[in-house]
């Protein structure tokens, strides 16, 4: 365990952060369309129902990304193809005074090692959240 703490650094925390918001968004978006459109009996609860699945689907998630961080590689699945070409990066045209000094290191600059370690994290963390959410209703 201390050899897997010993791996965070401080320039991770923003990309962590910027997963747990972005799964979370789009989590608590689709436990809404979920309860509107194929809850309508009301039979399960928003709250403790379907936070605890969510909650254990990013378990799940978490799991996976805890494999890659640990060197598993799902070959044929996740491969590119060879004849893809990479996207441009799209870049912001305004200009940051304040902070011109300072690097911000995205998700995509990380190596692999520390983006499956970024995605664990994460998961771990709306992990937590739902299923506290889940318990409290």
């Amino acid at each position: 365990m201390k050899k897997w703490l010993s791996y965070y650094q401080s320039y991770m925390v923003r990309p962590i952060l910027y997963k747990v918001v972005a799964r979370s968004a789009i989590a608590v978006a689709v436990l809404l369309l979920w309860n509107r459109y194929v809850n309508t009996g009301g039979q399960l609860s928003l709250g403790r129902d379907g936070c605890f699945v969510v909650g254990v689907l990013f378990l799940a998630f978490a799991w996976f990304s805890y494999l890659k961080f640990d060197g598993v590689s799902f070959h044929h699945l996740f491969e590119k193809r060879e004849g893809e070409k990479k996207k441009p990066v799209r870049r912001g045209t305004s200009d940051i005074v304040d902070f011109a000094d300072e690097h911000i290191v995205s998700f995509a600059e990380l190596s692999e090692r520390e983006q499956a370690l970024c995605s664990l994290t994460a998961s771990l963390i709306c992990t937590v959240i739902f299923v506290v959410v889940s318990v409290l209703f």
